[in-house]
């Protein structure tokens, strides 16, 4: 008897079979279909596994089907192939004797199967993008005869990453000075948090990655994590920088823009990895007069499609609500990308 949540697992793995018209559930097939079940995401976050990445390889091992006769109407539930029946007869006592952990064992033994665990050796991130920034972070406390490892360190390191200095430019500050005055500003009575560990970073950027579906990792999560720090914002301040407007520089390529003068503007939010989607509704239903459910359908279309036009105002009136909007966000320390432009409607 194949116990009830494996059942579960098996029908959406036939579901992803059916999809595709395959014959047969393979283990790929299960495999997609758990690759967004909580124990998995958990894994690959623990492994430095990139979920897309992963599901581009599986996806690549089912191709072959793809010329396989499929089904018709009405045809036949598709079948197991031999090595996916062998792993539920080598499980199904296990897990129907069990309720809390059977899908773990499951999924643990799915991923532990030669096929499964070969893709998943070719799917990993290259953490080293952030393992060297932590690296020369260190080495900035080191040159300036530094004991213990801190925030600014990294924010000093950060002035020779091409996109931090882009971000820097966008706000009209040059590097080398705000890396001069972060170093001047810690004297032996300053106060900052420790640095986080490399292994902290790679395992939140791993994380927030595979969110986003990225396939490859870079130190941007870092950065978005650092900037929104209170004592990143706090140092920031000292020299002169302000951390919100850096940061939407950082994410979005530059500062927040003026509104153009016309009678008439569209207001406009852009899509990014890092502002939640609860600010999103946030935003929509305070500042732009949304119902909670139309708010967060309009959330899902920015998402979709990148950006979506939630207003068309007086211009009066699309600076207050989208200034209102800006210091919201920014209080929250999310980089939500909200503009006017002149409105299409005019």
């Amino acid at each position: 008897m194949v116990a009830p949540v494996q059942a579960q697992l098996l029908e959406r793995a036939a579901e992803e079979a059916r999809r595709r018209s395959h014959p047969e559930v393979q283990l790929a097939h299960l495999a997609l279909a758990a690759l967004h079940t909580t124990p998995v995401i958990r894994d690959l976050v623990q492994r430095g596994i990139s979920s897309a990445l992963f599901g581009d390889r599986l996806e690549e091992t089912l191709r072959p089907h793809a010329t396989t006769i499929g089904y018709r109407g009405g045809g036949h539930a598709p079948t197991l192939a031999p090595e996916l029946h062998a792993l539920v007869l080598r499980h199904s006592g296990f897990l129907s004797a069990l309720r809390g952990g059977q899908e773990d064992a499951l999924l643990r033994a799915l991923l532990a199967e030669p096929p499964i665990a070969k893709l998943l050796r070719t799917s990993q991130f290259d953490a080293g993008p952030i393992r060297d920034l932590h690296l020369e972070a260190t080495r900035t406390m080191t040159r300036l005869r530094h004991s213990s490892l801190i925030v600014p360190h990294a924010l000093i390191a950060l002035t020779s990453d091409a996109r931090f200095v882009a971000a820097l430019a966008a706000i009209e500050r040059e590097p080398v000075t705000v890396g001069n005055m972060l170093a001047e500003l810690m004297t032996p009575t300053y106060r900052s948090a420790p640095l986080a560990t490399p292994e902290h970073w790679v395992r939140m950027s791993v994380t927030r990655a595979n969110l986003a579906g990225k396939r490859s990792l870079t130190t941007e999560f870092v950065v978005v994590e650092l900037l929104r720090s209170e004592h990143a914002v706090t140092a920031l301040t000292s020299v002169e920088v302000d951390a919100s407007l850096l940061l939407h520089a950082y994410v979005h390529g530059t500062a927040p823009a003026e509104l153009p003068a016309a009678d008439t503007l569209d207001v406009v939010l852009h899509d990014d990895d890092f502002s939640t989607m609860e600010i999103v509704v946030r935003v929509l239903t305070e500042h732009f007069g949304f119902g909670e459910d139309d708010a967060r359908e309009t959330m899902l279309d920015i998402h979709r499609n990148g950006r979506a036009t939630i207003a068309t105002l007086p211009r009066a009136e699309a600076a207050d609500r989208v200034l209102a909007a800006r210091a919201t966000t920014s209080e929250h320390g999310m980089p939500l990308r909200i503009e006017g432009i002149i409105s299409s409607r005019t």
